[in-house]
């Protein structure tokens, strides 16, 4: 088989793998639902590019021999116990702090509603930098690039070098961001169906789901992670 054949064969696979890890709910699909509200689809790309950034860096460090320290259980344990618990104080913030009212001026006002350049930017960065934390501040993310991702990545990279490693990527990728698109699309259209009412608890649902996520890692890291 030539080498783009391999290389194709490598993105359909990490594409399709890619999905196993994204589809479940956890913590990104929580964030993601939570900031659709303001920024429809784009929230499912500003979701998945903070996502991305960190798989980057787990995959650079498998590729450089650190695989074995990624799966180690304190590196776990630790992961689980402070990153749930950083889940947790976000879920409660999140509830507690539910979204502000639309503008008076509605759907027939849309300048009433348009943020500043600024603002927007800050919006974008707000959530870019919630897929990084709903990914690092749970341990599953290093148990699937431990076990799955790592073997993959080396398998891409034996066979066709740092092409195979940076298509498994892509691939990968690209799956993450099909899904949380489809997600932050799908509550954005639903959003205008919503009352206030409606949104505020679809607001504080997602907050309860972050701390319930982030109960069950400490409960993991303090249980089952020895």
């Amino acid at each position: 088989m030539s080498a783009l054949g391999i290389l194709a064969g490598i993105f359909a696979i990490s594409f399709g793998v890619g999905f196993s890890g994204a589809v479940p709910p956890g913590p990104m699909f929580a964030a993601t639902v939570m900031h659709a509200r303001e920024h429809g689809w784009l929230a499912g790309v500003f979701v998945s590019i903070g996502h991305g950034l960190l798989e980057i860096v787990a995959l650079c460090a498998i590729v450089f021999g650190a695989g074995g320290f990624l799966a180690h259980p304190l590196v776990l344990r630790t992961v689980a116990i402070g990153g749930g618990a950083f889940l947790v104080a976000m879920g409660l913030l999140v509830v507690l702090r539910p979204p502000a009212p639309n503008a008076p001026g509605g759907a027939s006002d849309p300048a009433a509603r348009r943020p500043s350049a600024a603002a927007q930017a800050g919006g974008a960065l707000t959530v870019v930098l919630a897929g990084v934390w709903t990914s690092i501040s749970q341990p599953y993310f290093l148990i699937w690039w431990a076990a799955v991702g790592s073997a993959m990545a080396v398998a891409a990279m034996e066979k066709v070098g740092y092409w195979g490693v940076a298509t498994f990527y892509v691939g990968h990728v690209l799956a993450d961001a099909t899904w949380f698109i489809f997600v932050a699309a799908t509550v954005g259209a639903g959003r205008r169906a919503l009352s206030e009412t409606g949104l505020r608890r679809l607001h504080a649902l997602c907050g309860v789901l972050l701390a319930a996520f982030g109960l069950a890692f400490v409960a993991g890291g303090v249980f089952v992670l020895r």
